[in-house]
């Protein structure tokens, strides 16, 4: 049995068997079902779908009101549909990898709103059943991979297996597939790499290296990251402040993550930048100015995007030059060119610099 479920199967046993637990005063029926929920879900971390199955069901019977038997009661009959009867009819490995990955977002979306009002299922029967789904779909694409070996040194492809051990929970090896890919990658496609680097070590409790790179990630181009890709709360807890200021129309919510992230603190891992990094970001900014300039002489409103990609770069500086006793004095500068853009930004980033002081 997977040595994560493990732990988390037998949780639960020694939570039912502690006397300051509330379970310890749950019935003799509901102590039978959390012991057939945790036998359920350790058949599925051994991929064993068919007896997974047949514990829920005989869970179904001990208890056909149990919210969370019948919850998984559900997908799992949905998802041996899908393997029994939708996968056999697609030909190409990958591409019957490629639907149960994508179905994967889907038992998330089931699993926050099966919960939206009560947390009466347990995160477990999610953990389990992605486990499983995501190592029918590792299967695949290493199938894939013997029948064309091309596919071994495809960016796209090696993108596909590092989500399946990613859902697998195995972080160190998807973070040792993105690492080698970022060789080979366009730059273009870095802050990706680097999103989903950070993703796997917030996810693996290593929430240092996690700030590390998605304040990288985030502050080269917050545009190429899907955040419904990301599982760590760190973004997630950004995204729910950006939405609830109100202030940007929501395709434009990427864009001011950077900027959130660093004023509430989340990346607050500091960056000394090099010579040729601290004259690229000048560069940068000066050229966002004069974008800036020219849209507003033109009267056209394209500052949605040009101003978060602008503060950003206001904000880099300021950490450079916080770590230089001989740059300390150009921090006003740049904090003046802050509330020049946004003074609302620049109220906020003052009274958290302040707090903090």
């Amino acid at each position: 049995m997977n040595p994560v479920f493990k732990k988390g199967a037998s949780s639960i046993i020694t939570e039912i068997k502690n006397v300051n637990s509330p379970l310890a005063h749950a019935s003799e029926q509901q102590v039978e079902i959390n012991n057939l929920l945790a036998d359920a879900y350790a058949a599925l971390w051994e991929d064993d779908l068919e007896l997974a199955g047949s514990i829920i069901t005989h869970a179904r019977v001990q208890d056909e009101m149990n919210p969370e038997v019948k919850f998984v009661e559900i997908l799992l009959e949905r998802w041996r549909i899908t393997l029994h009867e939708e996968l056999p009819k697609i030909q190409s490995p990958e591409e019957q990898g490629n639907l149960i990955i994508s179905k994967c977002q889907s038992l998330r979306d089931d699993f926050k709103i099966h919960n939206k009002d009560s947390q009466q299922i347990s995160s477990k029967s999610r953990d389990a059943i992605q486990h499983f789904l995501a190592s029918i779909a590792k299967k695949k694409y290493y199938e894939e991979m013997r029948q064309n070996p091309s596919k071994r040194n495809n960016l796209a492809f090696r993108i596909k297996l590092m989500h399946t051990y990613k859902l697998c929970f195995e972080y160190e090896r998807a973070i040792k597939i993105l690492s080698a890919s970022l060789g080979q990658a366009d730059p273009a496609h870095h802050s990706y790499i680097y999103a989903h680097i950070a993703d796997c070590f917030s996810e693996s409790e290593n929430q240092v290296q996690a700030k590390v790179f998605f304040k990288h990630a985030f502050f080269i181009d917050p545009s190429s990251i899907p955040c419904y890709e990301l599982q760590s709360p760190m973004i997630h807890d950004i995204l729910h402040i950006i939405q609830r200021e109100h202030r940007y129309p929501p395709q434009y919510f990427n864009e001011w993550i950077p900027i959130y992230g660093y004023i509430t603190r989340y990346f607050d891992i500091k960056h000394k930048l090099s010579p040729i990094e601290t004259e690229n970001t000048k560069q940068e900014i000066n050229s966002y100015e004069i974008k800036l300039n020219d849209v507003r002489l033109l009267g056209k409103d394209d500052s949605a995007v040009l101003i978060p990609r602008l503060l950003s770069k206001f904000f880099l500086l300021l950490d450079h030059y916080s770590l230089s006793e001989k740059l300390h004095h150009k921090q006003d500068e740049i904090a003046n060119k802050i509330r020049e853009y946004d003074s609302y930004i620049f109220s906020l980033y003052e009274e958290n610099h302040n707090k903090h002081s």
